[in-house]
C-alpha cells in the first residue's frame, strides 16, 4: 500500500485521535505544530480542516482557529434523544438494501473489533468499534441519514472512551457483551432481518445508555447528614 499524502496523514491523525479521545473535546489544535509535522502549508491544512468539520468532528471559529468539536450539555442531550432513532432506522435500511456481500464489512468490522479487545488495545478497539457504526451507515446508504449517523458515531465512540480500555474482570465483561450485541445486530442484518436488526440494535443502545447515564450522572449526596460519604 502507498504511503499516504501529507493531507491524508494529517486527517486521519487527526481523526483518531479525537476518536480515541487524546485530543479531548473543545481543545485547540496548533496549527503551525502540526502544518510543521506533517510538512504541509496552511491552505492544505485548513483544507484538512474544514473536511473534519464538515463531518462534524472540528469547529472552526473565525480569528479563532480550529477546535474539536465539544460535548456540551445540548449536544449530550441531542444526542441521548436521537441516537436510538437514528440507530433503528439505520439497522432497517442496512436489513432492506445490503446485498450478502456487503454485509461482509460488518464482519469483518466485528473481526477486527475482537483481535483489537482479546489484545487489549485501547485505541485499536476504539477504532474498531467506531468502524462497525460507520460499517452500519454505509449499508444503510441513506442520503439523509448519513450526516447525522457520521456525528452520532463520532460521539458514541467519544463518550465511551473509557469503556474501550477495561480495567476490571466487571469491565472486561461488560466489553465483551457490547462484542456479542454488535454481533447479533449484524447476523440480523445478513439475514435481512429488518425487524430483528432494529430490536438488536436497539438493545446495543439500551446497554450503551445505561452505562453512559451512570458516568455522566454522579451519585447523589446521601439524604442522611450522619451517613458516610464513599471515596
Amino acid at each position: 500500500m502507498p504511503n499516504p499524502t501529507p493531507k491524508a496523514a494529517l486527517r486521519e491523525d487527526l481523526r483518531a485521535r479525537i476518536l480515541c479521545c487524546d485530543l479531548v473535546p473543545g481543545a485547540e489544535l496548533d496549527e503551525t505544530r502540526l502544518a510543521r509535522e506533517f510538512g504541509l502549508s496552511r491552505t492544505p491544512l485548513r483544507e484538512v480542516f474544514q473536511g473534519l468539520a464538515g463531518e462534524g468532528y472540528l469547529n472552526l471559529r473565525p480569528n479563532k482557529g480550529a477546535q474539536v468539536t465539544p460535548l456540551d450539555l445540548p449536544r449530550l442531550q441531542d444526542f441521548m434523544l436521537t441516537a436510538p432513532v437514528l440507530l433503528t432506522s439505520a439497522a432497517r435500511l442496512a436489513a432492506a438494501r445490503a446485498t450478502p456481500g456487503e454485509t461482509d464489512t460488518l464482519m469483518v468490522q466485528l473481526a477486527t473489533l475482537g483481535a483489537a479487545f482479546d489484545g487489549d488495545d485501547r485505541r485499536a478497539t476504539a477504532l474498531a468499534a467506531h468502524g462497525f457504526w460507520e460499517a452500519l451507515r454505509d449499508l444503510a446508504a441513506s442520503t439523509y441519514l448519513a450526516p447525522g449517523l457520521t456525528r452520532l458515531a463520532l460521539d458514541m465512540t467519544r463518550l465511551n472512551e473509557g469503556h474501550f480500555s477495561p480495567g476490571s474482570k466487571k469491565e472486561k465483561k461488560a466489553l465483551k457483551k457490547t462484542v456479542q450485541a454488535k454481533q447479533a445486530v449484524a447476523d440480523a442484518i445478513a439475514a435481512q432481518d429488518a425487524q430483528g436488526a432494529a430490536d438488536a440494535v436497539l438493545a446495543l443502545w439500551e446497554m450503551s445508555r445505561e452505562r453512559l447515564t451512570s458516568t455522566l450522572q454522579p451519585d447523589p449526596l446521601p439524604t442522611d447528614p450522619t451517613e458516610k460519604l464513599t471515596a
